[in-house]
C-alpha cells in the first residue's frame, strides 16, 4: 500500500499533502562475514571455539583451511546477537547486527584483557655474594611504595643452592616496615654455589609451605 494525504477546502478545492509511497521489503539473503581476525591483536586471544547468543539471528565458527585465522559469521535472520569467542579459559565478544536483507554489520569488539597481578609488597635489591670466607649473601628488602604491606613479622629466606640442588636455608624473621639490610652466612666453600632469596609471610617446612610470596625471588650468583 501507499498513502496520500488530501485536504478539501470549504469551496471544494483539493490540496494534496504527504505522499507515503510503498517501499518493498528487501528479500533476505544469507551473508557471510570474515572480517574479524581470530588473533590476540583483535580479540586478546586466539579462539578455539565461538558461540552465538542467538543462533536464529547469526551463527559463527572458527575458520579453518582457507579461512584459518578468521571468525566466520553467517546471517540467519534480521536482528542482533553477541558472539563469544573462547580459548577454553578466557573470552572475547563481538556484537553483530543483521539487516533485513541479510547484510552483517560488525559492532563493538570487546577483547579479553589480562588483569595485571597485584604488585608484591616488597622488593629485594642490592644483592651481593661474598665467597672470601665461606659464603656471605646480602640483600636490601624494601616495602614497595603504594602497596599494602602486611602487618606483623615477615620471613626473609636465603636458600643455598649447589647447581639445582638445595643445600641449606637461613630464615630471618622480622617486621619490615622500611628498607632493611639483611645478611646470611653459610659455612661452605667451593664452586657452584648460588643463593636464592625470598620474602614470605611465614616459614614452613619447605619453600612451597612458606605462606604467601611477598617479593619476586632474586638469585645471587
Amino acid at each position: 500500500n501507499a498513502t496520500i494525504a488530501v485536504t478539501v477546502a470549504a469551496d471544494g478545492s483539493i490540496s494534496v499533502g504527504t505522499i507515503t509511497p510503498y517501499v518493498a521489503t528487501p528479500a533476505f539473503t544469507e551473508a557471510t562475514d570474515k572480517s574479524v581476525a581470530n588473533d590476540a591483536a583483535t580479540l586478546g586471544l586466539t579462539g578455539t571455539g565461538v558461540s552465538s547468543s542467538d543462533e536464529t539471528i547469526a551463527k559463527a565458527e572458527i575458520g579453518t583451511g582457507a579461512d584459518a585465522g578468521k571468525i566466520v559469521i553467517t546471517s540467519v535472520a534480521e536482528g542482533t546477537a553477541t558472539l563469544t569467542v573462547t580459548d577454553g579459559t578466557n573470552n572475547a565478544t563481538i556484537a553483530v547486527t543483521v539487516a533485513a536483507d541479510g547484510a552483517i554489520e560488525i559492532g563493538a569488539i570487546t577483547p579479553y584483557v589480562v588483569t595485571p597481578a597485584a604488585p608484591k609488597p616488597f622488593s629485594i635489591d642490592n644483592g651481593s655474594i661474598d665467597r672470601s670466607a665461606g659464603i656471605t649473601a646480602s640483600v636490601t628488602v624494601t616495602p614497595v611504595a603504594g602497596s599494602t604491606v602486611p602487618a606483623g613479622d615477615k620471613v626473609v629466606i636465603f636458600q643455598l643452592m649447589q647447581g639445582t640442588k638445595p643445600v641449606s636455608i637461613v630464615a630471618l624473621k622480622k617486621d619490615i616496615q622500611s628498607a632493611e639490610n639483611l645478611t646470611a652466612y653459610f659455612n661452605v666453600t667451593g664452586d657452584g654455589y648460588t643463593v636464592n632469596v625470598y620474602v614470605a609471610s611465614e616459614f614452613g617446612t619447605s619453600l612451597v609451605s612458606n605462606g604467601d610470596s611477598l617479593a619476586a625471588p632474586v638469585p645471587l650468583q
